[in-house]
């Protein structure tokens, strides 16, 4: 009587390969989050710089550095009001 030989995994295979997958997708998980970091810290740093590229335009256009309240410098508004045609 011929034996059949079943071909397939057995189950700590196959709980083998589950755990690699896992790791694997860890991993990504922590390489994806890091990347998402970078760019909101990139983002950040660029808005920092239109704001601090804007008050120097005001310095050099009116001669002041806008403060809040920008009673300081005798002039009507805030420091947004004097930044915001400067802002891209």
């Amino acid at each position: 009587m011929p034996v059949s030989h079943r071909r397939g995994f057995t189950l700590v295979e196959l709980l083998v390969v589950i755990a690699i997958i896992a790791i694997l997708i860890g991993l990504l998980l922590t390489a994806v989050q890091k990347v998402r970091d970078a760019a909101v810290r990139m983002s950040c740093q660029n808005n920092l710089k239109t704001v601090l590229i804007a008050t120097h335009n005001v310095h050099a256009t009116h001669g002041f550095v806008p403060s809040n309240p920008d009673t300081l410098n005798g002039r009507p508004g805030t420091m947004q009001d004097h930044l915001q045609p400067y802002l891209e």
